[in-house]
């Protein structure tokens, strides 16, 4: 029996851990969001792109995006590169920007980040 709990516990911890040694084992980050372009459509409205880098191995589940309080589902997210588009409604000065993002590592631990965007692209 102590043996199926230990085992539990390893299979649930795994992902953690292995995410959090990644992390640690990767001085430029292996979760990279960047602004990519700025530019009004025709009819006004912002339209921000987004590059999202993952270098990790375990995958991040229900990935959302919030640029300028409009939100963006991306989905699951593995190794790999993504760009995605977001329209912001209301124009905000873009040098203030900021993107939070939140995932849920291997489906199990849910993350929020904020990330400020210095300056423009």
């Amino acid at each position: 029996m102590a043996l199926v709990s230990i085992l539990v516990v390893l299979a649930v911890a795994s992902p953690l851990v292995v995410f959090l040694l990644e992390a640690v084992s990767d001085p430029q980050g292996i979760l990279r969001i960047h602004v990519a372009g700025m530019a009004l459509d025709e009819s006004g409205v912002l339209m921000v792109e987004l590059v999202l880098e993952y270098k990790g191995s375990v995958p991040l589940k229900d990935f959302t995006l919030e640029v300028l309080g409009e939100k963006v589902l991306v989905g699951d997210v593995v190794r790999g590169n993504y760009t995605v588009k977001v329209r912001v409604p209301e124009l905000h000065d873009p040098v203030d920007a900021s993107v939070k993002a939140e995932f849920k590592l291997a489906g199990l631990y849910s993350f929020s980040i904020n990330v400020k965007e210095s300056g423009t692209p």
